[in-house]
């Protein structure tokens, strides 16, 4: 699994929390879609806050390795 793919599955269970049940398979992946822009702006930006927002306490972070990171580790590389 590439990382840019398991950061868009986390970005997909992140999202399912904040949409209602009622919601398509085409509006999740915009949902996604929009997360994961937001994202990669934020990251650009260092935007601390911004990521903040987005990434959800227990996350799990994938590496591109198969090992295991979570928020705090990430925050290590961009500032969270």
């Amino acid at each position: 699994m590439t990382a840019r793919l398991a950061w868009v599955v986390l970005v997909a269970i992140a999202a399912g929390s904040s949409t209602s049940g009622a919601a398509s398979p085409e509006s999740d992946a915009q949902e996604v879609a929009r997360l994961d822009s937001q994202f990669q702006t934020a990251v650009k930006r260092n935007d601390a806050e911004t990521m903040a927002q987005i990434l959800h306490p227990d996350m799990v972070l994938i590496l591109g390795d198969g090992g295991e990171g979570n928020v705090e580790m990430a925050g290590h590389g961009f500032s969270v």
